[in-house]
């Protein structure tokens, strides 16, 4: 962990362009000495927190200290510029199969929650809108602070804890999302985001789910393996936000054939292993869902044969099989595993030691 928090704070303390060639190397991203560090979460989180601040140096003001380390004023936002250009590179991805660019939406809006400041947030994003008039990224950030500050109204709680206000500034605030995207759908969907986030806005708004699913399909066929749109539509689909595990499974099964061609069917692994983490310690993943176990278990198979080195995708498909009651499968898994798990894998649902003890694991 040291090691990986010590290369990005080396990273945000250089100017630009040098930030850039030092992250990712002078070619681009796939080619980066840093994507030994990129597996599942914690490679995630490296790339949103370096979009994240790229995002908080730019625009007029003093120099930024972000979480104590310094960044360099960058009023054109340029820094901002070169790493989603970089980002949107195509053939790089993280070390478990995930693209570089899936993590722009979500660093963006780290960078905009990280503000701490909702007036000083959505000066930042329409400073960059005019700044930046013929990129794609800078609508798509303008749309997520409307997005995030219609949810700070409401509230991550029970509907039926939302106050009468609360409902009334998230509905108008999702209305101001849903226009700039309308808007601006020329330049801004040539960006795979866009799509996502039409999906989330129009989910949280209920009315909209017909067209919604209309724009999904289309971003579905126009970026066909673009996994956070898939992840969109399958979280809301989900019975706390009033689905049904069927049509989680029928979303699942469409997302993995709509990709088969290049990703076999390896979306079925991605999209049932969030449904899972979602219900992590809470419910039974395999009674309560749709999942078919043997399915994905060579939907798992098949990540591993295609993305060896992830340790993610080695670590979570051993706790799935944990879970599902397969001894051999998890035993076999185990042994690969060593001693060296992947702590982001194990929560308390089921914990290593947990299933170690129950399949008498002896190394």
């Amino acid at each position: 962990m040291n090691r990986f928090r010590n290369c990005f704070l080396a990273l945000v303390t250089i100017s630009s362009m040098t930030t850039i060639n030092m992250a990712f190397g002078d070619d681009h991203v796939c080619k980066s000495g840093f994507r030994n560090i990129n597996d599942g979460d914690k490679g995630t989180y490296f790339l949103e927190s370096f979009v994240a601040e790229a995002f908080l140096s730019g625009g007029k003001g003093p120099t930024r200290r972000h979480s104590g380390y310094a960044v360099v004023e960058d009023p054109d936002y340029q820094w901002l510029n070169d790493t989603i250009h970089q980002l949107m590179l195509p053939d790089c991805y993280l070390k478990d199969g995930q693209a570089y660019q899936n993590v722009i939406l979500r660093g963006l809006a780290k960078g905009i929650t990280d503000e701490n400041n909702w007036n000083r947030a959505r000066e930042k994003v329409e400073e960059l809108r005019r700044k930046r008039p013929n990129e794609a990224y800078p609508i798509v950030a303008e749309t997520e602070y409307w997005y995030k500050y219609a949810w700070d109204a409401r509230g991550g709680g029970y509907a039926s804890s939302v106050s009468p206000e609360g409902w009334k500034l998230f509905e108008e605030r999702l209305s101001v999302a849903e226009k700039i995207l309308r808007e601006n759908k020329e330049l801004g969907s040539s960006m795979p985001a866009w799509y996502e986030l039409m999906v989330q806005v129009q989910s949280a708004m209920n009315h909209k789910t017909d067209e919604r699913n209309k724009n999904f399909l289309e971003g579905a066929e126009r970026y066909k393996t673009y996994l956070p749109l898939y992840i969109s539509m399958r979280n809301y689909a989900e019975p706390r936000w009033g689905g049904s595990w069927a049509g989680v499974d029928q979303l699942i099964k469409f997302a993995a054939n709509n990709t088969k061609k290049t990703e076999g069917d390896t979306f079925y692994a991605y999209l049932y292993y969030g449904v899972h983490l979602n219900m992590r310690d809470e419910g039974n993943f395999f009674k309560e869902t749709k999942v078919n176990w043997p399915r994905l278990k060579s939907a798992y198979e098949e990540l591993l044969q295609r993305r060896p080195e992830s340790l993610w995708h080695l670590n979570n498909f051993a706790a799935l099989a944990c879970e599902a009651g397969d001894k051999k499968t998890f035993l076999h898994l185990r042994k690969k595993i060593g001693n060296t798990p992947f702590d982001e894998s194990w929560g308390t649902r089921p914990s290593l030691d947990f299933c170690d003890a129950k399949y008498g694991y002896n190394n």
